[in-house]
């Protein structure tokens, strides 16, 4: 093994073909757990190696995802505190930091050192978290005779680009190259550094994505041994009680929110209360209004207009009438001009309050299913390619697993084919296929559908074995070679007959080629009548045909026909002339 990444992919196995979307934290700690206690039974270094690569070790790791359907994502510490794995892995410290190529080899070479100073010789595992992706990287521990003495194995239950049919282990005696294969599925974006003109409440999420966490463990040392019923039954009880934390978290969240709501609601009824008792006090205050002062002096009346507003000089008797009737002038209270401004504070424009609905809504959308027509949020919808049409993981995986026991190939997004317009040709359905998770059969299926395009099928009856061939190959030749390893069978395509590569002559359904090549070979002529073979093995050169109804004289020396007549005297006047011109017994036979 080369210091190069070495990929092992188990097709149709991950944790969507396990029906566990949100479960990569379990899938993690339960490979953590099986893993290091195969080695606790006694397999190590390279024996180890071996049984990860199996495919049934694979299954088991997955099948914890039976028992989590939620749609949750969980954190390592939860999911240790559970008895399952609590029992069975022993935390030795946690670390954080960006996601760096940098922070994955200190985690790395940190790893290094707990198998290094591990005193019972085990190995160790350190499971890392990029929210929402979990993934787990092991060190193990070398056996005595091994010729690799560090082998680092990364166990990632998402299709990636370098194992796209499924879940893989990525095998490696590099750490600086296991660092950068860390650092390439845990990239840090840079659209998230830049968050200088984000607002301020969207940050602190750009910063948790850019960071990482990484879970040392180690064996605990306690000696397990359960059955398969009680390890499953195990698995269901820490999943449950799982189960129970969350919506007890939700709970709580859901009793905090309406304790907060309900002060607010106390708040501004207290607000209101005081607002409007201050109006009341502010109203009650206002000044009467001035009454006309009239001076009366012996008789005559005389009317002190210092009360009024003055009227300009030479204005008639109307005007001053109606001057007399002119509102009062109020007091200038400065507190009457508060209460126009704190109404105001609370008149807030509709399109603001629209446009604050429209950003609530975006910020956590959901999505209706095509088939079912339930919303959904992002993380439990799929978005069909070319069209973009969501449906749910249940509809999706029903409708391509209908299609495939239909063999019906390409598979086409249903809304796109009930829309009746034609566009359902170019939304196709199968780069979802292996995220969906379906049964090795169908995948199998699946599989012989898409090659079927330009590949045929070919069963070899030697090792009874069946494989794929180009199609265009396979009409341009008529030998057929098994391509399987181990087997060189050939034959014939159209009469199925064995047949030997490179062969003189060239094989031929119906012996033509095989007979043409023993006549030449044995000098053999060719009856000039009726073409059928003759062997002379003693006498003259004279031929004649014995088939029936041919009467065929010809030369054997020559090949030439002579006459064709049962009349004697005719053969015989054609024999003289033609050997007179050749020969009618070869050299050194007996005439």
């Amino acid at each position: 093994m080369d210091d190069k990444v070495q990929v092992v992919c188990f097709p149709g196995l991950s944790q969507y073909s396990a029906e566990g979307p949100s479960a990569c934290g379990l899938i993690a700690m339960n490979c953590v757990r099986n893993v290091l206690s195969v080695e606790s039974e006694g397999k190590m270094g390279m024996n180890l190696l071996k049984e990860l690569l199996r495919r049934e070790t694979v299954s088991n790791i997955l099948s914890i995802c039976e028992f989590w359907k939620s749609p949750d994502h969980l954190a390592t510490e939860e999911i240790h505190r559970t008895p399952l794995f609590d029992a069975s892995l022993h935390l030795l410290c946690s670390a954080y930091g960006r996601s760096t190529y940098k922070k994955f080899e200190r985690m790395i070479r940190q790893l290094d050192q707990f198998v290094k100073s591990s005193k019972s010789g085990r190995s160790c595992a350190v499971v890392i978290t990029r929210p929402p992706e979990i993934v787990v990287c092991f060190k193990l521990f070398p056996e005595k005779g091994d010729e690799l003495q560090d082998i680092y194995v990364v166990f990632d239950s998402h299709p990636r680009k370098l194992h796209q049919e499924g879940a893989a282990f990525v095998i490696s005696t590099s750490p600086t190259q296991t660092a950068k294969y860390l650092a390439e599925i845990f990239p840090l974006e840079q659209n998230l550094t830049n968050t200088a003109s984000s607002p301020t409440a969207l940050r602190w999420q750009a910063q948790l994505l850019e960071h990482v966490s990484g879970d040392f463990f180690e064996h605990s040392g306690r000696d397990l041994h359960m059955s398969v019923d009680a390890e499953r039954a195990m698995m269901d009880a820490s999943c449950k009680i799982l189960k129970l934390k969350i919506e007890h978290a939700v709970l709580n969240s859901e009793c905090d929110s309406l304790k907060r709501e309900n002060k607010r609601l106390n708040d501004e009824a207290e607000f209101s209360e005081i607002q409007r008792r201050e109006l009341s006090n502010e109203e009650s205050q206002f000044y009467p209004i001035s009454p006309q002062t009239i001076v009366r002096d012996k008789g005559n009346k005389k009317v002190n207009n210092s009360s009024f507003l003055e009227s300009s000089p030479g204005a008639s008797g109307s005007g001053s009438r109606d001057a007399g009737r002119h509102s009062p002038q109020c007091p200038n209270d400065p507190r009457i001009a508060v209460i126009p401004m704190r109404s105001q504070s609370f008149d807030i424009p509709p399109e603001l309050l629209s446009t604050q609905f429209e950003a609530l809504k975006t910020t956590y959308a959901t999505y209706e299913c095509g088939v079912c027509f339930d919303e959904f949020s992002r993380d439990s919808i799929i978005l069909m390619d070319g069209c973009s049409h969501p449906f749910c993981h249940t509809c999706a995986r029903s409708h391509v697993k209908t299609k495939i026991g239909e063999h019906r190939y390409p598979i086409l997004c249903p809304s796109c084919t009930s829309d009746g317009d034609g566009r359902g040709s170019a939304s196709g359905a199968e780069a979802l296929v292996i995220q969906l998770g379906i049964s090795e059969e169908d995948y199998a299926i699946y599989m012989e559908m898409q090659l079927a395009d330009f590949s045929i099928l070919i069963h070899c009856r030697r090792c009874r074995r069946g494989a794929f061939v180009d199609r265009e190959e396979y009409n341009e030749t008529n030998a057929l070679e098994c391509p399987l390893p181990n087997c060189s069978f050939t034959w014939c395509k159209n009469c199925q007959q064995e047949v030997q590569p490179e062969s003189d002559p060239p094989h031929s359904c119906d012996g033509t080629n095989e007979l043409q090549h023993l006549i030449q070979r044995r000098g053999w002529r060719l009856c000039p009548g009726c073409q059928t073979p003759t062997e002379k093995n003693g006498g003259c050169n004279h031929m004649t045909c014995i088939s029936p109804g041919c009467n065929t004289h010809f030369c054997y020396k020559c090949g030439q026909l002579v006459i064709r007549s049962a009349i004697r005297s005719e053969v015989q006047r054609a024999l003289e002339r033609h050997y007179g011109r050749c020969e009618l017994f070869n050299p050194g036979e007996a005439q």
